[in-house]
């Protein structure tokens, strides 16, 4: 999953995160993803450091 990620997110791209079905902190920017953590930009532009697991989902925004 982690490497379908790397190779569909570049630093800057907009994207969306849920936790089941509900949106963590508003549309973000994606940084980097490493050892299936997510490290991206909230809405606030708060850091945040994400364990992808099962309920995770992640969006890119167009």
């Amino acid at each position: 999953m982690t490497d379908d990620l790397r190779r569909a997110l570049t630093l800057g791209d907009r994207i969306d995160v849920y936790d089941g079905a509900t949106q963590i902190d508003g549309t973000g920017s994606f940084i980097a993803l490493q050892d299936h953590i997510l490290i991206w930009a909230d809405s606030t532009g708060y850091v945040r450091f994400q364990h992808i697991g099962d309920a995770v989902n992640i969006v890119k925004v167009s």
